[in-house]
């Protein structure tokens, strides 16, 4: 007997963006020559600041003894386009 156990405070998983989130790590890890040891986090947030739209994607790349290089685009998660990477690791900035 298999038991499994659901956490009631995860949050629901959007339909389409498990995958959308699998694609976008794999194009920037082949746009910027990643190694697998490279961390790569993609995330949806709601855009606070006045000049953008109310949600955007952050994708933030992690190396060991590096700074992390950090991405925004201005577009929900599923909509981000490997045209929208290219241009956003371009105008990249570092933390």
């Amino acid at each position: 007997m298999t038991l499994s156990f659901a956490n009631p405070f995860a949050r629901k998983s959007k339909v389409g963006y498990p995958e959308a989130v699998g694609r976008l790590k794999e194009q920037v890890r082949r746009h910027l020559n990643l190694t697998e040891e490279a961390a790569i986090s993609v995330t949806e947030l709601n855009c606070r600041d006045q000049d953008c739209p109310d949600i955007e994607t952050v994708i933030a790349v992690l190396l060991s003894g590096q700074k992390p290089r950090l991405a925004r685009v201005h577009k929900p998660l599923p909509e981000v386009t490997l045209k929208d990477l290219v241009a956003a690791f371009e105008g990249e900035r570092t933390s």
